[in-house]
């Protein structure tokens, strides 16, 4: 029996950015599943109302004037209704279920599943335990979280299945009896880079640079809190055991000045590629040696799979859904979730060497390359969706 899905979701002015891609990759996907129909719910307000609700939520930050509005209940109300309107205005036979990109709308007389790497009751509770709030959402109070909370967990109740990104999340939401098992399925996630393929042959993804010099490379639009500064240092100890023959390349940044490094120019050996696009990126992942990004925060890391699937073996940290992409020792490394300083800026530098120096280790990553990019990928992910669907409706 055909599956006649609804796909809601709130989308930036350019729909393959929205979410670093994942929402825009994982409709294409869903598209293309066999016996299947889609229809597109467009939950996005108009730039009229989108601008009032910025400006209701106005608020200053350590200075900056930060907009809080997406946390607001007239917001999410306002994309409640407007997906209500989207859904009507779509002809389409009787819908099975919709799944929705994040927590949008509950839905009457159609079941509803969500799709997240996060949910709010962890950003609350980290800052409840710690007195200090979850890196990328220091601009929330708890006031702000509590109400945030609320909301959510009454959409999480109307749902009739969670897909998480993460075993990290689902483990989580039955920990903490925000959902049951039986209602929550770990889908992970496909890469949004493509991926570089030589003569059609994944397991030689790999492309090395002409020059002898060894290539670092971090991603990172948030520089702190992907742990850029900590790679920086640790770059510089690389730099003298491998002097002129090894180089780090960032990118993510819109300019060297946001990374907060405090160097004033770039230290000799880094590149700076600045907040660029996929093909570039693609490029760099060709000519990597290795991947580093030990984030503070990562709820799931779709770019250490993006590494993986192009051979490059990985470093980042022992916590939330890294562990379930970097096995340690294997294909990567993971430093210690709560080290800082001194200690995360040697221990990280003798990774990056360890991987450098590790050619089994670089063989091993490239040869499971092709399995990597086969179970990362946004249509093994939307089968697993439909198949799940199919079984529940």
């Amino acid at each position: 029996m055909p599956l006649h899905l609804g796909y809601a979701c709130i989308w930036e002015s350019e729909r393959s950015r929205t979410w670093s891609g994942t929402p825009f990759h994982l409709l294409q996907a869903l598209k293309e599943q066999a016996d299947t129909s889609v229809y597109d719910i467009d939950c996005t307000l108009s730039s009229h109302q989108s601008f009032f609700h910025k400006l209701r939520g106005l608020r200053y930050h350590h200075g900056t004037l930060i907009s809080r509005y997406r946390f607001m209940p007239s917001y999410l109300k306002a994309v409640s209704r407007q997906c209500t309107r989207s859904l009507r205005a779509i002809s389409s036979p009787q819908l099975n279920a919709i799944v929705q990109i994040g927590d949008i709308a509950a839905l009457p007389d159609i079941p509803v599943y969500t799709y997240q790497d996060l949910s709010v009751h962890y950003i609350l509770q980290y800052l409840q335990q710690r007195g200090k709030p979850l890196p990328m959402f220091t601009p929330y109070n708890e006031r702000d979280l509590m109400i945030r909370w609320e909301y959510q967990q009454r959409y999480y109740e109307h749902c009739a299945g969670i897909f998480t990104m993460s075993h990290w999340l689902r483990n989580y939401l039955i920990e903490h009896s925000i959902a049951s098992a039986e209602k929550i399925h770990t889908v992970h996630a496909g890469t949004n880079v493509p991926i570089t393929l030589v003569k059609n042959e994944p397991s030689v993804q790999h492309i090395k640079s002409s020059s002898a010099t060894k290539t670092i490379l971090f991603v990172g639009r948030e520089f702190e809190r992907k742990g850029g500064d900590v790679v920086v240092e640790a770059f510089t100890k690389v730099l003298r055991e491998y002097p002129g023959k090894v180089r780090l390349v960032i990118a993510g940044p819109k300019t060297w000045e946001a990374c907060g490094t405090g160097k004033s120019v770039i230290p000799d050996g880094i590149e700076f590629l600045g907040d660029t696009d996929y093909s570039t990126l693609r490029r760099y992942f060709a000519e990597a040696d290795v991947f580093c990004m030990p984030s503070r925060f990562e709820a799931f890391g779709i770019v250490f799979a993006e590494a993986l699937a192009n051979g490059v073996p990985c470093i980042g940290r022992n916590a939330y859904a890294m562990p379930e992409i970097i096995r340690h020792g294997d294909n990567g490394y993971l430093l210690d979730e709560h080290a800082e300083g001194t200690e995360a800026i040697k221990t990280l530098a003798a990774f990056i060497l360890t991987i450098l120096e590790d050619e089994n280790m670089q063989k091993k990553v490239r040869l499971q390359s092709k399995e990597t990019a086969a179970y990362f990928s946004w249509n093994r992910v939307s089968s697993q969706m439909v198949n799940t669907l199919c079984r529940e409706v």
